[in-house]
């Protein structure tokens, strides 16, 4: 698969996935994070435990993509 280039609304949801875990969920953004999956760049979390996770983490793919565009991300 071609690399997949970010826009920045999916590059905003990857650092929002990669701080918290907490989005504010809408159609175009659960279609925006299914594309990131389908990319590898998220995953679906295996368990569900963290209140107002949308069962998504970075992968070690995303991680890299972000490092590369120079998007620091401090997890909390």
């Amino acid at each position: 698969m071609a690399d997949h280039t970010l826009n920045d609304e999916e590059i905003a949801l990857m650092c929002d996935i990669a701080q918290n875990g907490k989005i504010f969920m809408t159609p175009r953004k659960q279609a925006e994070l299914e594309r990131l999956v389908e990319v590898d760049f998220l995953m679906h979390r295996d368990d569900d435990e963290e209140p107002g996770s949308r069962g998504y983490v970075l992968t070690g793919k995303g991680q890299e993509k972000l490092v590369s565009l120079g998007v620091g991300v401090n997890e909390s």
